[in-house]
């Protein structure tokens, strides 16, 4: 389950507090149900942007 990974991770690391769930936009991860049980459980999660060249606003200047 993510909480076991999760948790098996910071331990192995040895990370006691002030670090940051980084995930990238799959949809596994960003379903609901993930993002609910990172808010119950009260991880910080680091904000992803798209990262689709459509959702650049510079990207219409190199061409």
């Amino acid at each position: 389950t993510l909480g076991k990974n999760v948790l098996l991770s910071v331990r192995a690391v040895k990370i006691k507090h002030g670090w940051i769930f980084q995930h990238d936009c799959d949809t596994r991860h960003t379903s609901q149900a993930t993002m609910e049980w990172l808010h119950i459980k009260h991880f910080k999660v680091l904000e992803w942007h798209g990262q689709s060249p459509d959702l650049n606003p510079i990207y219409k200047l190199w061409r």
